[in-house]
């Protein structure tokens, strides 16, 4: 199976080999950083891409509570990426 350059970031992350990836439901929670993080942004620019784009995947969190941290869903980041991989190049460039 192949996998996509986000995809193996996140395997080689998570030290879970491939087999088990492909095996487990990938539908893991991915902490607010970790998402900023791979995404090259900082927490700050996450905040303003999730205010400003209304397709990036809302945070949720996994307890009760006002200190509780917020994650995201792999598979929904993980088919924003592909999504914007595949729409770049209706992006004009400026030369």
């Amino acid at each position: 199976m192949i996998f996509s350059f986000f995809e193996k970031i996140f395997m080689l992350e998570m030290n879970t080999p491939q087999s088990t990836m492909i095996q487990e439901n990938k539908a893991l929670a991915l902490k607010f950083n970790d998402v900023a993080k791979k995404l090259g942004l900082s927490r700050t620019g996450l905040n303003f891409l999730i205010a400003k784009n209304p397709d990036f995947p809302r945070p949720f969190k996994l307890a009760d509570g006002e200190k509780a941290h917020n994650y995201f869903d792999y598979t929904e980041v993980l088919n924003w990426y592909e999504i914007q991989k595949k729409n770049r190049s209706s992006v004009s460039r400026k030369q």
